[in-house]
């Protein structure tokens, strides 16, 4: 989980000067921290690694998937692909699972956030049946799902 994390850091990281044992320190830092905040909030959510099975039988760590069934109204909390598995639907494939479960279980919805920034991931939500919703954060969309 760790190097998934540091994975989707590292465009950002390659803009600071830092030598490569000061960004290894502050992707360790940073996951921790946010790792404890999600558990903090949502002590009763899964957390998923997400794998890719090779031609060759391995498993292949792509991404990975915070998700707190707890309630009616499940939040997708994190939902993270590496760049390499981006584009290929499997995104999709994870939040479509999601759904299915949903309607299974009779949840009443599925809401995440999402950086308003992050145009393919928004509408990739809104092909899958999200809206949008009022959200306490600037610079994130709320989004819900509901069957």
């Amino acid at each position: 989980m760790l190097r998934l994390y540091g994975e989707t850091r590292t465009a950002e990281l390659s803009l600071t000067p830092w030598s490569e044992a000061q960004k290894q320190a502050f992707i360790t830092d940073q996951f921790s921290l946010q790792h404890l905040h999600y558990v903090q909030r949502n002590p009763h959510a899964d957390f998923w690694l997400i794998e890719r099975i090779g031609l060759d039988g391995r498993h292949e760590p792509i991404g990975r998937l915070y998700l707190d069934r707890s309630e009616r109204e499940w939040r997708a909390i994190d939902l993270c692909l590496l760049t390499k598995a981006r584009s290929a639907g499997i995104g999709g494939a994870v939040i479509r699972s999601i759904q299915k479960a949903a309607l299974e279980t009779e949840a009443d919805s599925v809401t995440l956030y999402v950086e308003k920034t992050n145009h393919g991931a928004r509408r990739l939500y809104a092909r899958l049946g999200f809206e949008e919703a009022p959200s306490p954060f600037p610079g994130h969309c709320r989004m819900r799902w509901s069957p």
